[in-house]
């Protein structure tokens, strides 16, 4: 089980610095068109809004998976004390989290089935919006199963001793 998370990360790692470093390049030419010669890349503000998708839903399952959410920690005080008041909680925010990201999963599935079947795309690249929306929808469901697994575990009574401090794993 650990081997997926690390191979798992390394993969979304890799797609996330390189829609990044396309993203760096396609602002950097954009601007030095722009001020230097007057001419600004032709289509950089839809590959821009492209690659921002991607790059913030492929940053949702390494955030799930390394547990680095931001959290407001405003009843943690009332579950110190009681390890299973403070497992329930647990269980109750990583299932609704779950249920919220395949609300959203979900969506952005039936949102890009509509993009194809009304042909959408960006207005001056012709950038087909389907395939963003299922990758969107695919990461979604994905940070939705790694909460699912992380209920199960905690359910079981494992995870809790990593549940408080963050990084790494199932």
């Amino acid at each position: 089980m650990r081997m997926l998370p690390r191979v798992l990360r390394m993969v979304l790692k890799t797609i996330l610095v390189t829609v990044m470093f396309l993203l760096v390049t396609v602002t950097f030419v954009d601007v030095c068109g722009r001020y230097l010669f007057s001419r600004p890349l032709p289509g950089a503000f839809e590959w821009q809004e492209v690659m921002m998708a991607v790059a913030i839903f492929t940053g949702l399952p390494l955030v799930t998976i390394d547990r680095e959410h931001v959290t407001v920690s405003l009843l943690d005080g009332m579950f110190e004390r009681w390890a299973i008041l403070r497992r329930l909680q647990l269980v109750v925010v990583n299932t609704v989290s779950c249920g919220a990201l395949t609300f959203v999963a979900l969506r952005l599935y039936d949102q890009g089935q509509g993009f194809i079947r009304w042909g959408d795309t960006s207005a001056f690249m012709r950038i087909p919006y389907w395939p963003v929306a299922y990758f969107m929808a695919a990461m979604a469901a994905l940070a939705a199963v790694v909460l699912a697994i992380r209920v199960a575990l905690l359910a079981a009574g494992s995870e809790m001793d990593n549940e408080t401090s963050g990084g790494g794993g199932f």
